[in-house]
Order: structure tokens, then sequence, then C-alpha cells
């Protein structure tokens, strides 16, 4: 998937081109991308993280030289770099566990921009997706438990819940 960013100034007439690096897995998670994003971030001190579709159930590791070590889920592999993440409208965003990593990386004061149109996951979604699980016995497909597949379903069925249906149009937000 390709996703294009144009960066904005006010200040002068059209866009700014800067660089982007895009680091895509292929094989279903364990390619190694946090320690790529991690790498890239350290050479790019002014860059942004931009976790572009998934969600809350990514396991992206990263160890730093020191030892320190953090699996991000809520939060991109530059975050121990001081870079802010943007969540865009193909992720699924889920409160409890972005409060869960948040409280994991207060003393980084990490930044996260979440787009208005991504999907919400709930409490209800990650039951759902549990129990779904445990019925299906020994044809387990795997699930990490999260409600990732299950906020994916939901939302294809015209139950959509996003920042925009508690707060109504995006222009409300400004």
């Amino acid at each position: 998937m390709f996703y294009y960013i144009r960066f904005f100034n006010s200040d002068i007439s059209g866009i700014l081109v800067r660089k982007a690096i895009i680091i895509v897995g292929l094989g279903y998670g364990d390619e190694g991308k946090g320690l790529v994003t991690d790498y890239f971030s350290i050479q790019n001190p002014g860059g942004m993280v931009v976790r572009f579709n998934g969600g809350h159930q990514a396991g992206h590791t990263v160890v730093k030289n020191n030892g320190i070590r953090h699996i991000f889920s809520n939060f991109g592999s530059g975050t121990f770099r001081n870079l802010p993440t943007f969540w865009s409208s193909y992720c699924t965003f889920a409160p409890t566990f972005f409060i869960g990593e948040y409280a994991k990386l207060i003393h980084l004061r990490p930044r996260l921009f979440i787009d208005i149109d991504c999907s919400i996951t709930t409490h209800y979604d990650v039951l759902f997706n549990r129990a779904l699980e445990f019925t299906r016995g020994e044809q387990k497909l795997g699930s990490c438990g999260v409600g990732y597949g299950a906020t994916i379903d939901r939302n294809g069925e015209e139950c959509y819940l996003s920042p925009c249906t508690n707060f109504g149009s995006s222009s409300n937000l400004m």
C-alpha cells in the first residue's frame, strides 16, 4: 500500500517536499519492522512514524543499547527517539490498550496524532473476539485477543465507530 503525505506550510505557497522512508512487512509479522524503524528514526531526528494500517495488535519490539526493551503496539517504533506517531484512518484504535502503553512510556512524553476516521475498538470487541476464539476449540485461528478482527468485522457491517461518531464531523473538532 502506498500512503502519500503532503506537508503544508501557511507561510509559503505550495507544498514542502520531505523525504519518506517506507517500511512494509510482507511476512505477517516478525520481520524486524520495529528494529528497522528505530534505526531510521536515529538517522532522521525530525521525522514522524506513520502507522498506515493494522492496529493495536501489532508488536514492534525495540531494544535500546542500554538494554531497555519495549514492544510498541499503539506508538510508533521511533518513540524512543522522540519521534511522534501518526495513526491513519486505516488503523484501529483501542483506547484501553493505548492508555496502558502510554503509562509505560509516560517518562518519554510520547506524541500520537490520530486520524479522526480511524475505527475504535471497544471492550465489547475485545470480549467478542476472545469468546469467538474460545468457541473454535481445536480450530482456533491464533488470535491475540485484543479485538482487532472484531473491530474490522463490525465496521464492515455499517456499525462504524470512530472519533467522529462521538463529536460529529471533523470540522467540529477544529
